[in-house]
């Protein structure tokens, strides 16, 4: 360890084979009550248990430590901040909590300003052949919230089934409530449309209803990546999709599938489920109306999954690689060359270490164990820097997510790392909970606009490989908005709020997303309308005839936007009453036809149904008012092209006798 002028340490990984922690790590007198808490109960309100450690040398040596077993490096002028945090809350009924363990965090900024952090969680002292699995978690509460160990990668397949069981039979309706009525997804599974992949018979096929029930089925979430020029697609396209609807007809395309995908069905197929939805091969790529069907409809393919599995790492051809030594004979497998260099030699170390988790005994009877948040391993990964990703995890009901050769699962209720052991109910909390988005989706019914503005946070920024899909991408949780605020958004701003929602700001210098035009070739001028418009042919991708306004997030891009404090701080005090007192301007929308219709109407729109008075929009007309819509009285949705009727040949999943 190095010293510099200031005296921060420079610290640098060390060699892996040491297990114990040095005599200054002994010195900080750690013991195990200092991690397991006695069942006292205390107001939620309460601010202890938030205690500071040792700081100053005795915090940068311990942070050599850390690092010395987790890879990690810190700068040599970085301010360590060593705390212990209260960690696995469980509520006893009413307004009492009690706290059942801590950990210790070590956190330090970056010179990019981003804030890092580990923890070091107590590794609970398990009895020899206890199951790795979370099954019986509620009678174990002398483990609840402390470190697994080291245990065998190969057990995670019990580990996650059981974190499914888990969700399935306690969370209750939080966890069990679907997007969508029945009779919309009954709609959606009967479209000649849509399809999942049968993993046993390896074919494409219309979701079975069984007694009036559809089948479960799972959900797949992944960065798709490019793939070698030379490479034979592995797409669903007009020209195989009526081989791949035959029996065993996904055979013939195993080799092409990414190694993700193929990961994906034998993981389904191991975790006893039988039918899977994954938008490269139950999609017609090259269809319209296969696409434009199925991308409305992502709340309730996403919303109705019974599980969804979220590829993190890296591009289509990472795998699921913490379930290797499951589903593959070897683990030793080759990095695709797809793979871009930083992520190949991510997955490469962790190929070779095999050492997560990561843990050292720093005296008799304690042992550590190293854990960073799963949180910040998920923002740190090309899948939270996609569009698409953005909905399709906050409208999932249950999230198997792989990152970092761990795994770990994420509900509405909780969250759960394969480190930690969890204690099976609904009414726990840990620290892993904390920044979830699907924690965030809890605060929709409280207060819909803060919601929102959560979201923007979240969404924009994202890289989407056709910028025109900027409001597709985020059409499923426009809709989750709609049901609350009783309002279409327009352009991506509620227009229950409208006044409110464009005072959006962003955070650095963005670019406006508009068709651009690819000029011809030579030497010869463009030619030019009577407006002195250039008549060249639009870029190939196009834009489908959307144009995006200036004065939403969705016309700009190359960078992130937020509703920033600082301007509207005042406004959030109360926006319901900020919107009836300070705003007097009355926006007009221009149909598809031409016809202007005002944004809001309040005899036409009932008031957002958000618990908090004060977060709610314009007035609309009373809840209690029945009424019967007429044709010219329904509400305005935007002026879009209707969709397009589904083309004969796109009948897929219910083929003609003959056709084959």
């Amino acid at each position: 360890m190095a010293e510099s002028e200031s005296g921060s340490a420079t610290v640098v990984a060390e060699e892996r084979e040491e297990k114990k922690l040095c005599s200054t790590c002994k010195d900080l007198g750690l013991s195990i009550d200092k991690f397991v808490i006695s069942n006292t109960g205390i107001s939620r309100t309460s601010e202890g248990g938030y205690l500071h450690l040792n700081s100053g040398n005795a915090s940068r040596v311990f942070a050599k430590a850390v690092c010395r077993y987790s890879g990690t490096k810190v700068d040599a002028n970085a301010n360590l901040l060593l705390t212990r945090d209260v960690d696995g809350r469980q509520s006893t009924g009413g307004d009492r909590v009690v706290n059942r363990t801590r950990r210790i965090r070590l956190s330090w900024r970056e010179k990019t300003g981003k804030e890092e952090m580990v923890y070091l969680v107590f590794v609970a002292r398990t009895a020899a052949g206890r199951s790795s699995s979370d099954a019986y978690a509620g009678q174990a509460k002398d483990t609840h919230f402390l470190g697994r160990g080291l245990g065998n990668s190969k057990e995670r397949q019990a580990l996650m089934k059981s974190w499914i069981d888990l969700c399935v039979e306690n969370h209750g309706p939080n966890c069990q409530n679907k997007h969508g009525s029945r009779s919309e997804f009954k709609k959606l599974i009967e479209g000649t449309y849509f399809g999942v992949i049968d993993v046993i018979d390896m074919q494409l096929k219309q979701l079975p209803v069984v007694n009036g029930e559809p089948e479960k089925y799972v959900a797949l979430s992944y960065v798709w990546g490019k793939r070698p020029v030379d490479e034979k697609p592995y797409t669903t396209m007009r020209t195989n999709v009526m081989v791949r609807i035959q029996h065993g007809g996904l055979e013939k395309a195993w080799d092409q599938l990414p190694r993700t995908i193929q990961d994906a069905i034998l993981l389904i197929s191991r975790l006893g489920e039988r039918y899977v939805w994954i938008d490269s091969p139950c999609i017609v790529q090259d269809s319209n109306s296969s696409w434009e069907l199925n991308a409305k409809a992502m709340h309730l393919v996403y919303g109705n999954a019974h599980f969804t599995i979220c590829a993190v790492d890296g591009d289509a051809e990472a795998g699921l690689r913490a379930v290797d030594p499951i589903l593959r004979l070897s683990t030793s497998l080759p990095v695709p060359m797809s793979v871009s260099p930083p992520i190949m030699e991510k997955l490469r170390a962790a190929e070779d270490t095999h050492l997560l988790p990561l843990t050292a005994e720093c005296l008799p009877g304690i042992t550590l164990l190293v854990s960073r948040p799963p949180e910040a391993v998920i923002q740190d990964s090309p899948w939270s820097r996609r569009g698409w990703t953005f909905q399709e995890r906050l409208l999932s009901r249950r999230c198997l997510i792989f990152a970092e050769r761990q795994v770990c699962f994420q509900c509405r209720s909780t969250v759960i790392s394969q480190h930690i052991f969890t204690n099976g109910s609904a009414n726990g909390w840990s620290l892993d909970w904390t920044n979830s988005p699907l924690r965030t989706l809890g605060e929709l019914r409280r207060r819909a606009f803060w919601f929102y503005m959560k979201c923007i946070q979240l969404y924009t920024g994202r890289e989407l490989t056709k910028p025109k899909d900027i409001l597709t991408a985020f059409q499923g949780a426009a809709w989750l908005l709609q049901q609350q605020m009783n309002a279409p958004l327009f352009y991506g701003l509620p227009s229950s709020h409208f006044d409110l929602a464009l005072l959006w700001m962003p955070l650095k210098k963005l670019d406006r997303r508009r068709q651009r035009r690819s000029h011809r070739s030579g030497a010869a001028p463009c030619s030019q309308d009577e407006m002195g418009n250039c008549k060249c042919k639009l870029e190939e991708e196009g834009y489908g005839g959307k144009g995006f306004p200036s004065w939403s997030w969705c016309g700009w891009m190359g960078g992130k936007a937020e509703y920033q404090l600082s301007m509207i701080d005042g406004c959030l005090l109360n926006v319901q009453e900020w919107l009836r007192d300070h705003t007097w301007i009355q926006w007009y929308a221009r149909e598809y036809e031409g016809d202007l219709r005002p944004l809001w109407d309040k005899t036409v729109f009932r008031e957002d149904q958000s618990e908090e008075v004060r977060w709610r929009g314009y007035a609309g007309k009373a809840k209690n008012r029945v009424k019967i819509q007429c044709e010219s009285e329904r509400p305005w949705t935007g002026y879009h092209r209707p969709p397009p009727p589904v083309e004969a040949e796109d009948d897929y999943y219910h083929p003609t006798p003959g056709r084959l």
